[in-house]
């Protein structure tokens, strides 16, 4: 009897320490959100404490200082966000500041088919366009390269018909010039560069062998492995390339399958070493928090070579800004926490 009292006694310790250990508390049975497992990470590497609430929720704290994150939100730009999570503000701001972003225009979701061709009627004719929900994020919502009127209508027939986006709290969508060039996104930190990720479009490529579809399945079984987003393709890019998902492709083609970069619609990531980008361009994304009364933020620069000054470079200019960056894509660009660590070090003076 007192073996198993002992016994009952010893597997009770062992059970609290593993719910007070950082390195194993995952609660309800579900496995941790991505960001929070990235962020778990990383801050086990700097031996930083921390709590984990839930699959999705992580409290840091270091001194006197705490972080909290749901999913990717978190307190850091705490009561300043207000104003920045739309769009339109966040544009017109940095346009009054000098700030190269892309000429837009809003218009209320459609209602009516009537609605559908106010709209047609009444933008900017300034193609190639783009055109997003002006609270959204993820990709969700984005039609870009859009080439003439009757894409634009079609486009907004998909809008009128998609229940998710009319009944949500967003009611405007915009429409703007397309940012030609290499899509990227900037992690600043108050006026710190912390890390500069190209994002480029989703493709596959040939072997002679698979057609369109196997290859993207393939692709999304590895990306399904290494735990992130799949491809998702677009019939549209598909039909101009005259292709379908049958088509089998010839050896080493390639073939873009989604016009939009975003990491969560399967982009590919690539690192950008800050030496090689321009200073004016530097001085620009620092500017940026500044202007928005940010401390962390996340930039969408478009730019044919950043290298160069987006001074010489009529296409170039800012897409949006994220006043809660996931840090999912700086992690993934090549598994590993150096960038975030900076972070953290520069967040906790550490």
């Amino acid at each position: 009897m007192k073996i198993k009292v002992l016994f009952f006694i010893v597997l009770l310790l062992l059970l609290i320490n593993i719910c007070e250990n950082r390195n194993n508390i995952i609660l309800g049975g579900k496995k941790l959100y991505i960001t929070t497992e990235i962020i778990k990470k990383t801050v086990d590497k700097l031996q930083l404490k921390y709590k984990i609430y839930n699959h999705n929720t992580i409290e840091i704290y270091h001194k006197n200082k705490v972080i909290n994150f749901i999913k990717y939100r978190n307190n850091i730009n705490k009561n300043k966000i207000k104003m920045t999570y739309n769009k339109p503000n966040v544009n017109n701001l940095l346009k009054k500041n000098n700030v190269k972003i892309s000429n837009f225009k809003i218009f209320k979701h459609p209602q009516t088919m009537s609605d559908i061709d106010f709209i047609v009627s009444n933008h900017k004719k300034n193609y190639p366009l783009v055109v997003k929900p002006t609270d959204g994020t993820g990709g969700v919502g984005v039609h870009v390269n859009i080439l003439n009127n009757i894409e634009l209508k079609n486009i907004l027939v998909k809008y009128f018909y998609n229940k998710k986006i009319l009944n949500s709290s967003n009611t405007t969508l915009m429409i703007e010039d397309l940012l030609e060039g290499n899509d990227y996104r900037i992690l600043c930190y108050k006026n710190n560069i912390i890390d500069i990720v190209q994002r480029i479009k989703p493709y596959i490529i040939g072997n002679n062998k698979n057609t369109i579809k196997e290859l993207i399945d393939l692709k999304n079984i590895e990306n399904k492995r290494k735990g992130i987003y799949s491809i998702k393709y677009k019939k549209k890019i598909l039909d101009e390339q005259n292709l379908c998902l049958n088509s089998i492709l010839k050896n080493k083609q390639y073939v873009i399958v989604n016009n939009v970069s975003n990491f969560h619609q399967g982009g590919i990531l690539k690192r950008i070493n800050i030496k090689n980008v321009h200073i004016d361009n530097i001085n620009m994304f620092k500017k940026v928090n500044k202007i928005l009364n940010l401390n962390l933020c996340g930039i969408d620069f478009m730019i044919n070579d950043i290298s160069k000054s987006y001074k010489i470079q009529n296409t170039s200019g800012i897409n949006e800004v994220n006043t809660n960056p996931n840090f999912d894509i700086h992690y993934y660009c090549n598994n590993t926490t150096s960038q975030l660590e900076k972070f953290f070090h520069l967040y906790f003076d550490i």
